[in-house]
């Protein structure tokens, strides 16, 4: 591609950033001097417009707006590159938006440059066993091309919502169903290429530059920018049968779950290739779903016998809800539930969302949702999801989990109606006070919510890896340039670059 002037569009796009005035700039008069610098030269755009600001300064959670000062659309990996050895010389905070789908303003900066990485987002390669893909696809992309390759092949583990950007999840974990008997998408990351703070081109795995590796995966977006992954695949099963198993009370469950989770343990090929749980609010109380599904090939014999399946646990008494489709239509189906999420003025998805180990579980969350009234959650959208893990199967060092070998991702999904501002800073508050109660009892965060943690939060969080963190953020993001929209190492958002001209 021919790289040419980040001048796209009189009055909207940064030719220069004035280190004095802490000011973009877009005239045609703007030329280099003891304060002006020049901005690369760039295959995209570089855009300072109020509508691309706008944008970008606020994200699904809506509850946090922080507007960058110029927002970045690469037009390759070289623009991502240069752009941050600019703003690292410069003084000037970075971010980085995959999706937008973050819920607490974890991917937004007030003041500096935040880069969209929807606009890099290539599958590379697909080869079997693995696919090479810029940090800007979906999910979904990966596994569409994966799934038309010979053989069809699918990532080990895809998120309950594949519309996430790669390189979003992997820098928080990546879990879903599928992940409890063989680690969250974190665990199947064979090689990425990333930008360093410091504006370091490096490709790392854990053979070679592993520190850097560890860094990334799970880290938040501190230590390096994500440009693209080589994640791992495998075969993608013909058919998929899905269950959804309905039990009145949250121990019976979390009964049969870790009946069905022990079996899984000991078996060298597990029935399911995916379960879950959750509790869904009905005007009579809630009623606790256990989702699961079995893959098959009708080519090699029938779809699987519901009896044959759950043969270790007591079936509830009302009938479970089956449904045969491919294993594409399956993901397409979650997708379709998510987007259908109502959106608009006042709604908040203002979530809570942490590792429980599976001692803790039943106490922790049965009190939660003991408490909890309609205003908690919204009438029309709350969810509220248990997805397990073995914790044997996690090796990423910031990939913080309880100590237990089993461990329940509690997400409390307050999808609210309608309400005003006063109402979600209740809310926000009310989530801080439970995620404390469940530190108190070694609960772990998963950094997706809206729960408003500050450096001591983040310290605690990290307990044993956190000087390994310290060390790692100086060593390769020594003037903290990456990560401000977490307050890991300070407040959230600091803003360097004031804004255009």
């Amino acid at each position: 591609m021919q790289r040419q002037e980040s001048i796209q569009a009189a009055g909207a796009a940064a030719r220069a950033f004035d280190v004095q005035t802490k000011h973009w700039l877009t005239e045609a008069s703007a030329s280099p001097g003891a304060s002006v610098h020049r901005v690369p030269r760039l295959d995209g755009e570089l855009r300072v417009d109020e509508a691309s600001r706008e944008k970008a300064a606020t994200d699904f959670g809506v509850f946090i707006h922080r507007t960058p000062a110029a927002v970045l659309r690469p037009g390759s990996r070289e623009d991502v590159i240069e752009m941050v050895r600019f703003c690292d010389r410069l003084g000037i905070k970075v971010t980085v938006r995959g999706q937008g789908h973050s819920t607490f303003g974890q991917t937004q900066n007030e003041g500096g440059l935040l880069i969209d990485m929807a606009t890099l987002a290539t599958v590379h390669e697909v080869a079997e066993g693995h696919a090479l893909v810029d940090a800007g696809c979906t999910w979904h992309q990966v596994l569409v091309a994966a799934l038309a390759a010979q053989p069809s092949q699918t990532p080990r583990v895809v998120t309950g919502f594949s519309l996430l950007s790669v390189g979003g999840t992997l820098s928080v974990g990546g879990i879903s169903g599928m992940a409890y008997f063989q680690g969250c998408q974190v665990q199947h990351v064979l090689e990425l290429e990333v930008v360093t703070g410091n504006g370091r081109l490096v490709v790392c795995s854990e053979k070679h530059e592993r520190r850097l590796f560890e860094a990334v995966l799970a880290g938040q977006g501190q230590c390096a920018i994500i440009l693209r992954a080589r994640v791992a695949l495998w075969p993608a099963p013909p058919r998929t049968r899905d269950y959804i198993l309905n039990f009145n009370t949250l121990p019976e469950l979390m009964a049969a779950m870790n009946t069905l989770l022990d079996e899984a343990r000991e078996s060298s090929k597990p029935k399911l290739g995916l379960i879950w749980g959750g509790a869904v609010p009905t005007p009579e109380g809630f009623v606790y779903p256990l989702y699961a599904n079995a893959h098959y090939d009708p080519a090699a014999g029938p779809a699987p016998d519901t009896s044959e399946v759950f043969s270790a646990i007591t079936l509830p008494a009302t009938p479970p809800i089956v449904e045969d489709q491919t294993y594409l239509e399956y993901v397409d189906k979650i997708d379709r539930q998510n987007l259908a999420l109502p959106k608009g003025p006042g709604r908040y998805p203002l979530w809570l969302d942490v590792f429980v180990s599976r001692e803790a579980f039943l106490g922790y969350v049965g009190d939660v949702l003991a408490r909890t009234q309609p205003d908690d959650m919204g009438k029309e959208a709350g969810l509220v999801l248990f997805f397990p893990l073995e914790t044997s199967t996690n090796t990423r060092p910031l990939f913080r989990l309880p100590d237990s070998s089993r461990v329940f991702l509690f997400d409390y999904f307050r999808n609210t109606d309608a309400v005003p501002r006063s109402k979600a800073e209740e809310l926000v508050a009310r989530n801080y006070t439970l995620y404390q109660q469940g530190v108190a009892i070694g609960a772990t965060a998963y950094p997706i919510g809206s729960v408003p943690l500050m450096p001591e939060d983040w310290k605690r969080h990290y307990g044993p890896a956190w000087e390994q963190l310290q060390r790692d953020k100086q060593h390769f993001d020594p003037h903290h340039t990456l990560g401000s929209g977490v307050a890991i190492f300070n407040a959230p958002g600091a803003a360097q670059a004031g804004g255009n001209d």
